[in-house]
């Protein structure tokens, strides 16, 4: 499992997952089982990011102009350069 983004609820407290089978603290990757492994994948069914992100948009955005931009190279004499 990979931390993809960070949820703010008592559902999901330390003690909480404590009292679902969590033995110790979450330092690194580990493997889920039972009825811990179930209680967190429940919260995946549901969407998690809502509230977060603004609705879209409504019609349609006209981005920016278009913009010439000229630049000078200069080649090197092969004699020179040699």
């Amino acid at each position: 499992m990979r931390l993809v983004d960070e949820v703010n609820t008592p559902d999901l407290s330390l003690a909480k997952l404590r009292d679902l089978g969590l033995k110790g603290n979450i330092q690194g990757a580990m493997k889920l089982t039972g009825e811990l492994r179930d209680y967190i994948m429940s919260f995946f069914e549901h969407n998690l990011t809502e509230g977060y992100y603004p609705d879209e948009v409504a019609g349609t955005l006209e981005e920016g102009k278009r913009k010439s931009v000229s630049v000078n190279i200069y080649e090197r004499n092969p004699i020179a350069r040699k």
